[in-house]
């Protein structure tokens, strides 16, 4: 019965009005970021059929706002009321599928809020050349709920990484770079006719590794990692 009533709900439905009232928001959102500084927004199509809407992503330069994606969707998620996006190094996206009529207003304002009153940081001292972090990691992933043990099998040539990235079920190749003892990297595993993408950043020391990992429209998480052999 359940499913039989999402069936007529979903076919009773105005897609076509619920699209347009969808990028109605992202167009009040876009507005009221878009004289901040280095802000730049794009409007991405969806790519799959998991949670079928356009969403807005909202980039910037973070190290002349003074906030990275990471910490804004931390203070947006700890705010009144909470809002909840997922975040990169310098970017959140907003997905509307998910928000109610008058949440655009919401949103808007906030995220303007803390994206004006972010202050520059000094930039840090030099962090020399980049460590070594080839060779299989066995990664730990803290998700709300639950926890998730993945691999990396990633080989290093100064600082460009390559490898592959392996999860549960699923694989797919991951590449990236390392700063110093940071570590940036991405990947996606297909799966019929839709895609999961990853998005690791850690910092490595030794053979462990610590960070965090943005997978999109399913949030980000804590991970630590420890190498199970060198390259």
């Amino acid at each position: 019965m359940g499913m039989l009533a999402a069936v007529e709900a979903w076919t009773t439905r105005d897609h076509d009005a619920e699209w347009k009232q969808w990028e109605g928001w992202l167009a009040a959102i876009r507005e009221s970021v878009s004289t901040i500084p280095t802000v730049r927004t794009e409007v991405l199509q969806p790519q799959g059929p998991s949670n079928y809407a356009p969403q807005l992503r909202v980039s910037w330069d973070s190290e002349k706002l003074g906030i990275t994606g990471l910490e804004l969707a931390d203070l947006l998620l700890k705010g009144t009321p909470r809002i909840i996006v997922p975040g990169s190094q310098s970017s959140i996206t907003v997905m509307p599928y998910m928000m109610m009529p008058g949440d655009d207003k919401i949103v808007a304002p906030r995220v303007r809020e803390l994206l004006s009153k972010a202050q520059p940081r000094p930039k840090p001292a030099p962090q020399g050349s980049a460590v070594a972090v080839g060779g299989q990691w066995d990664v730990e992933i803290a998700y709300t709920r639950d926890h998730a043990v993945h691999t990396l099998y990633l080989e290093q040539k100064g600082d460009k990484v390559v490898g592959t990235h392996r999860g549960e079920f699923l694989a797919g190749d991951i590449r990236g770079m390392v700063e110093g003892a940071k570590l940036r990297c991405r990947s996606s595993h297909h799966y019929e006719g839709t895609s999961i993408g990853y998005r690791f950043e850690g910092v490595a020391n030794g053979d462990t590794m610590q960070g965090t990992v943005d997978v999109g429209e399913y949030g980000i998480a804590p991970f630590t990692a420890r190498r199970h052999f060198h390259a």
